[in-house]
């Protein structure tokens, strides 16, 4: 049936002034379009004209504020509506996962925003407030600007329905990783990778348990999307543009295909490079949580390597000839092995028995080495305090 205001609503999202106006001018309008219309078109028209509100360059560079209060409407109003991702369906043969269209717009929203999102999930924001923003600063009373707070029940029915479509999945975890890159930074002191590196493995276990599958209860299925967020933590945009060019195809669209297909073949290859695959095929959730929050720890050991940041790198503890994960320079000494290097091994271990052994030793090695001075421990943060920072939302959310 056709819906003439629903189109009208779709028309918005080809005019940004007029989307912005729209959500901006009348809270009530706003709060009855967003959260309580009912539509027929799987949320598709509302999320566009939101995405448009809330994203386009002169809009935010404008409206700062006025456009950060619309993404926070757009996460907090259509994550907290009954019919909106996870819906339970007691009088029909299975549940559902409503919202699916809403992907691409949803995850170009969170990107913008990914600052936001990274402290609602590290400060457990719980607002009432659909509209909440603030103006945080950094661990050095620096300024962070005007940013949207997700409640993070919502965000979480949000993250189920972006990962299920492979554009918006590969977006978010881009804009993550970008978000990596700039906390974890050359020269940064010891309390700002303390900080960072919690705050950055708060929000990885909690997308982690979130992305895809929200509350379905499936321990499979949610294995196999915790696996593919975690692996392709920190990978370089160009990998990132690779797997969207061969699941989706260099004709398809940004966001708007099935993540099935990529998220298996993900899962299968994290589990040749994790070296352990017992939770694929149990729903023992305290081995995900355990399995996943090791890689994440492995990945962030790489990125502070990549930026000198690793005690050894500082002269407080060197790498020894007996530690695999290490690679000795032309002058004798040691330093780790690239995540370039890494991923390499990884898939010379999909075919070589001699590379897998290899790479059970490397892993084992690069927690070890995270966990004492020749890795982070200088900088102030232990393994510890990485691994439950990951572990504590994830275990909530499983």
């Amino acid at each position: 049936m056709y819906d003439a205001p629903a189109s009208l609503i779709k028309d918005l999202s080809y005019h940004p002034t007029q989307a912005y106006d729209f959500f901006i001018e009348d809270a009530e309008r706003a709060k009855y379009w967003v959260t309580e219309r009912k539509y027929n078109d799987d949320f598709a028209a509302i999320s566009q004209a939101l995405e448009t509100a809330s994203t386009s360059y002169n809009v935010v560079k404008n409206h700062p504020r006025g456009a950060a209060e619309i993404a926070a409407l757009a996460v907090n109003g259509l994550g907290g509506r009954r019919d909106f991702g996870y819906v339970d369906n007691p009088h029909l043969t299975k549940d559902t996962v409503e919202g699916v269209a809403a992907a691409g717009a949803l995850a170009h929203i969170l990107k913008t925003y990914i600052q936001g999102m990274n402290y609602s999930i590290f400060d457990n924001e719980d607002t009432g407030n659909l509209r909440k923003v603030s103006e945080d600063h950094d661990v050095n009373n620096n300024p962070l600007g005007i940013m949207p707070r997700f409640d993070v029940d919502r965000l979480s029915e949000v993250l189920n329905i972006v990962g299920r479509d492979g554009g918006a999945f590969l977006k978010l975890r881009e804009a993550q990783n970008s978000y990596q890159e700039k906390m974890i930074h050359k020269d940064m002191t010891n309390p700002e990778f303390n900080d960072a590196s919690q705050r950055l493995a708060k929000t990885e276990g909690f997308v982690a348990s979130s992305i895809g599958t929200g509350q379905i209860k499936d321990a499979q299925a949610h294995d196999a999307y915790v696996k593919a967020w975690v692996d392709l933590a920190g990978a370089p945009v160009s990998e990132l543009t690779g797997l969207a060019s061969k699941y989706a195809g260099p004709a398809a669209p940004v966001a708007g295909w099935a993540s099935d297909k990529m998220i298996d073949d993900l899962k299968s290859r994290a589990e040749k490079k994790w070296a352990d695959s017992t939770a694929a095929t149990t729903a023992d959730m305290e081995k995900q949580a355990n399995i996943a929050m090791q890689q994440f720890t492995r990945s962030l050991l790489l990125s502070a390597d990549a930026d000198g940041l690793n005690g050894y790198q500082k002269g407080v503890e060197s790498l020894g000839s007996s530690n695999e994960s290490a690679v000795q320079n032309p002058d004798g000494t040691y330093r780790l092995m690239t995540r370039a290097e890494y991923n390499d091994l990884v898939e010379r271990a999909r075919t070589d028995s001699a590379a897998a052994e290899t790479l059970d030793k490397v892993n084992s090695d690069l927690l070890d080495v995270a966990g004492n001075n020749a890795g982070f421990l200088p900088a102030g943060a232990t393994r510890g305090d990485v691994e439950g920072s990951f572990k504590d939302p994830f275990s909530k959310y499983y």
